[in-house]
C-alpha cells in the first residue's frame, strides 16, 4: 500500500472478523472493529458465579483492549472488571490502573496494589490500550500495551465469593463505579500467566486458548 493511496476493505462476506488495529498513532480502530460500549450510567455485563471464575491461588491472565471515553466513576474510579470484593480493577482519572485484591493473607483487607495505580498517565481517553493482569506463583504483574508497569509479590488465595464476575461495573449497576467507554476481546485464562515479560500486544481476535474460562466483547 503506497502512502496516499485510498483503500476500502469489505467485510460483508467475511466468516470471521479480526479486529485489525490501524497504524494511526492515536491507536484508533478500524471502523469495522467489534467491541462493547458502556455508557457510564447503567451498562454492565455479569457472568454468574462459577468455579471457572474463582481464581483462588492459581496462575491466571485477565486481559482486554479498553478505550475509555469519560470519567463518570466515584472519585475517578471506573471499574473495568470485578469478582466481588476478591478482585477488582479500575481505570483511574489520572490515566493509571488500580488493582484491589483480597486474599486469605491480607492484613488490612486488601493487598497487592491500590491507590493511584501503575504508570499514571499511561492510558488516555479516546485511545485504545491493551491491558493484562497476570499472576505467576506469588508474582503479580500489570502490563499496558505490552510493557510491564507494575510488579508485586503476594501469596494466598483470592477470596472465594458468590458474586458474579462483572465487566464495566462493580457488581449490578448502579454502584457509582461505572466504566464509560469501549471494551473489546476480554479474556480470562485460569491456570496460566500468558505474559511474564514485555510482549507485543495481540493484533488479531483473541482465541480460546487452553484454560480460557471467559472470552467476550
Amino acid at each position: 500500500a503506497y502512502r496516499g493511496s485510498s483503500l476500502t476493505f469489505d467485510y460483508t462476506g467475511a466468516t470471521s472478523h479480526p479486529f485489525y488495529l490501524s497504524s494511526l498513532q492515536d491507536g484508533k480502530w478500524n471502523s469495522k472493529a467489534y467491541s462493547v460500549e458502556f455508557d457510564g450510567t447503567s451498562d454492565y455485563l455479569l457472568v454468574s458465579d462459577s468455579t471457572d471464575l474463582e481464581l483462588g491461588g492459581d496462575d491466571f491472565t485477565i486481559e482486554a483492549y479498553i478505550n475509555p471515553t469519560g470519567i463518570p466513576g466515584n472519585n475517578g474510579y471506573n471499574c473495568i472488571f470485578a469478582k466481588g470484593a476478591g478482585l477488582q480493577c479500575y481505570f483511574m482519572s489520572n490515566g493509571g490502573l488500580s488493582l484491589f485484591v483480597s486474599t486469605n493473607y491480607s492484613v488490612s483487607g486488601y493487598d497487592i496494589l491500590n491507590g493511584n495505580g501503575p504508570a499514571s498517565g499511561s492510558m488516555s481517553l479516546n485511545k485504545w490500550t491493551h491491558f493484562a493482569v497476570c499472576r505467576s506463583g506469588n508474582t503479580w504483574k500489570i502490563y499496558l500495551d505490552g510493557v510491564e508497569k507494575w510488579s508485586g509479590s503476594a501469596g494466598g488465595s483470592i477470596e472465594n465469593n458468590a458474586s458474579s464476575f462483572s465487566i464495566g461495573d462493580y457488581g449490578p449497576s448502579p454502584s457509582n463505579y461505572e466504566f464509560q467507554g469501549f471494551v473489546s476481546n476480554f479474556r480470562v485464562v485460569k491456570g496460566t500467566a500468558l505474559y511474564t515479560s514485555n510482549f507485543t500486544p495481540p493484533s488479531t481476535t483473541l482465541t480460546n486458548v487452553t484454560g480460557t474460562t471467559l472470552l467476550c466483547c
